[in-house]
């Protein structure tokens, strides 16, 4: 139940957020030929030890708006989307994570 639970909530903070806001902001950002930039981590490109909750919410991430820019392209959208892959951070819950 724990696990689950701090899956669920990272996957809401570091997945969800970001899809709810683009969603809601698609249509202004069509209007003003906006960007959306999207902050991922490379742990959404492939797997990290003891970090399943933040690598599948990452994975997540990469996978709807690498989706959803190959649907901008298709409708001739004039939004853009990018997409930044930050490498490992050296945070002290990063070193607790994998000491």
């Amino acid at each position: 139940p724990l696990f689950r639970s701090l899956a669920e909530k990272v996957l809401r903070v570091n997945t969800w957020s970001y899809i709810s806001l683009a969603t809601h902001a698609l249509s202004a950002l069509e209007a003003s030929r906006g960007n959306l930039i999207v902050v991922s981590s490379f742990a959404g490109k492939m797997g990290i030890p003891f970090t399943a909750p933040y690598s599948a919410s990452k994975h997540a991430l990469h996978g709807f708006f690498d989706s959803l820019r190959q649907d901008l392209i298709f409708t001739k959208s004039n939004v853009s989307i990018t997409l930044c892959v930050l490498g490992f951070i050296d945070t002290e819950s990063a070193a607790k994570r994998t000491a």
